[in-house]
């Protein structure tokens, strides 16, 4: 949530500067944000996981984790 509130009060600042590539930057702010709301949301899943793994010998299920959110993924578009 505060990934996302940042995100607005930097997109209201570059709307105030009226930039000429302005486009640009809010679809590279946009970009960085749901590359983070996505890794925080892997590790989520991955802490899930791990909660409920059987046994700590065997390896967690990291990657069957990511491949979960990744499939499942939406981008945040803005608003």
């Amino acid at each position: 949530q505060q990934s996302k509130e940042g995100y607005q009060k930097k997109l209201a600042e570059l709307k105030e500067q009226n930039l000429s590539d302005f486009k640009a930057k809010q679809a590279a702010m946009l970009k960085a944000l749901n590359d983070k709301l996505i890794k925080n949301e892997i590790n989520k899943e991955k802490t899930r996981r791990h909660a409920s793994w059987p046994s700590w010998r065997d390896s967690s299920p990291k990657q069957e984790a990511e491949d979960h959110v990744r499939a499942n993924w939406v981008d945040y578009a803005g608003e």
